[in-house]
């Protein structure tokens, strides 16, 4: 079991803790470096292609519009304007 992430609660954090957690340790997005949006949905991008994350996948879809709420969630804490 993956502990959560240590990021300071906000909105969408649950989201992002769930689906990033599939995969990562709980401090390894906190360790990534400070991007813009434009760069942190390039990386959400590639967890889904490259590395077959699923639900971030299917984040993208009209049905499931996660993918938009955690780039606003990593943006937040960790991203630059």
């Amino acid at each position: 079991d993956i502990a959560e992430f240590t990021a300071p609660p906000g909105p969408r954090f649950e989201l992002v803790n769930d689906q990033c957690r599939e995969c990562h340790s709980a401090d390894y997005t906190s360790s990534q470096p400070v991007l813009n949006r434009a760069a942190w949905q390039k990386v959400v991008v590639k967890m889904a292609d490259k590395f077959g994350a699923e639900e971030i996948k299917l984040s993208a879809t009209e049905d499931h519009p996660h993918q938009p709420l955690m780039l606003d969630y990593i943006v937040a804490v960790y991203g630059k304007p």
